[in-house]
């Protein structure tokens, strides 16, 4: 009996360890992405480190090229991920191309939802969940998409800010 119970607890400390790495670095962020998503080619001999940010671009098959940019920590751990594009008349194509970061970054994330908060129609828009942040901007110039880990990433500091109406002045 001694010996069945041992083998069970071996046998749980076996598979609980077959878990998905939660944390990665660039390399392997591009290794799981390029395997997940090969319609997208990543230009490793362009890939670059500048202080906390490495840099890498990627084509797709219809031969958009997009840029990545993943803020890294000191142990070089992926906290956040950023996407630019400057076809703007191409946003499908970079639609596609965040939905399959998220999948590969965070992969438990319902990005459906977040979409549709962040894909509608506004210039500018910001969606929370419980443990990422997600920002999309859209201008003439380009199209900008951000998830950031908030377990990865230092704390943010609220500041109260005034704008120039709200401040009392002499005159009443």
């Amino acid at each position: 009996m001694k010996k069945i119970s041992v083998v069970a607890v071996l046998i749980l400390f076996f598979l609980t360890a077959c878990t998905v790495q939660e944390t990665m670095n660039p390399d392997l962020f591009i290794e799981r992405f390029t395997d997940q998503f090969p319609e997208f080619s990543v230009d490793a001999e362009q890939m670059f480190y500048e202080n906390e940010k490495c840099v890498v671009f990627l084509n797709n098959q219809g031969g958009r090229r997009f840029a990545m940019e993943m803020t890294v920590d000191s142990a070089d751990v992926v906290q956040k991920i950023s996407l630019a594009c400057a076809e703007t008349d191409k946003a499908d194509d970079f639609y596609n191309l965040a939905e399959s970061v998220v999948k590969v970054y965070a992969p438990d994330e319902d990005f459906k939802t977040a979409s549709k908060k962040l894909f509608c129609g506004k210039k500018y828009s910001y969606y929370e969940t419980q443990w990422y942040y997600y920002s999309f901007s859209e201008s003439e110039t380009g199209l900008i998409f951000c998830i950031e880990n908030k377990r990865l990433s230092p704390e943010k500091e609220e500041r109260l800010t005034l704008k120039e109406n709200d401040i009392v002045t002499g005159n009443r």
